[in-house]
């Protein structure tokens, strides 16, 4: 459902779709965080609703959404999340589905150390804004085990090769 950029300062009404609902796009309103917990708009279980789009609202926490635990993908740009507090609750969510987070554009955003703490809130997380986070062992692809040991993530394989190209490099400027 598409109600971009109409004026709409609640949700509600939403108890026909309540079982059928998948995306939600309400970016460009006048939405509250209190107005959108109400009784019969996203309050609603929403079993089926997988993607929410609240960017450029007047949204000041994400506990209305803490329930939602279909969301793969979370958009709240653009509003007025402050604090890590106001995004604490989707924590709740972080064993189940949610990949996708966007809170660009909020006062949070420009905190020390952003993007690793919401990781540390929501660990199912594989980007924040337009960035892929937790290299591919966070995709659940770990690099192939060297000498019988453990499977490393691509960024620890990648800092093993280039320590032995550095190990290679000083034997052969000894040699010469």
């Amino acid at each position: 459902m598409d109600v971009q950029a109409n004026r709409l300062t609640t949700i509600e009404n939403l108890t026909a779709q309540n079982d059928t609902l998948e995306e939600l796009y309400l970016s460009h309103n006048g939405i509250t965080s209190e107005s959108a917990s109400m009784a019969t708009g996203l309050a609603l279980a929403l079993p089926k609703l997988n993607v929410l789009d609240l960017s450029r609202n007047g949204i000041t926490t994400t506990a209305p959404f803490a329930h939602l635990h279909g969301l793969e993908e979370l958009w709240l740009s653009g509003n007025k999340i402050a604090t890590f507090e106001d995004i604490e609750p989707l924590s709740a969510l972080d064993s189940q589905k949610l990949e996708t987070v966007y809170l660009e554009y909020n006062p949070v955003a420009s905190e020390f150390e952003y993007r690793k703490k919401v990781a540390e809130f929501i660990p199912s997380l594989k980007q924040i804004d337009a960035t892929m986070i937790g290299g591919l062992a966070a995709h659940g692809m770990a690099t192939v085990a060297h000498g019988g040991g453990a499977a490393q993530t691509a960024e620890e394989e990648m800092r093993r090769l280039q320590g032995a190209v550095i190990a290679r490099a000083k034997e052969q400027a000894e040699k010469t």
